[in-house]
């Protein structure tokens, strides 16, 4: 289950979650969607740099003090299954792909219309290939 709000009540102490979904029982699913979204990750590598065994992702960080921006925010994981620079070029084009469907303004849209489908049909594509996890 995801929420986009998470608080607690003061009087009971509940937990209380809203505007929430649920994902489908896919290993690696919402490590996958965190490094697609995140406006920045720090990936964690093997120590022979082979792989990744995970990351660190969050809203980035001051270039001066180099600490988090909003360390409440980050999330850091381990990828349940076996993550390469194959797979960040994937993700890495997915995020492209996302960029340039939503980055199209009302000028260039009837230019763009095209392409959008295309865009949209990629990123479908990408992510399907690692729904068998």
């Amino acid at each position: 289950m995801v929420a986009a709000d998470v608080s607690i009540t003061s009087r009971s102490a509940q937990v209380l979650a809203s505007e929430t979904t649920i994902f489908p029982e896919n290993i690696g699913l919402c490590e996958l969607l965190t490094l697609l979204f995140a406006p920045f990750a720090l990936m964690r590598p093997d120590l022979h740099n082979k792989r990744y065994l995970g990351a660190l992702c969050g809203l980035g960080y001051d270039i001066e003090t180099r600490q988090s921006l909003f360390p409440q925010n980050d999330v850091e994981f381990l990828f349940p299954f076996r993550f390469t620079n194959d797979d960040l070029h994937k993700v890495n084009g997915v995020r492209t792909y996302i960029s340039n469907t939503l980055g199209v303004s009302i000028e260039q849209f009837s230019a763009a219309r095209l392409h959008i489908k295309t865009w949209r049909d990629k990123v479908i594509e990408n992510l399907m290939e690692y729904t068998w996890y």
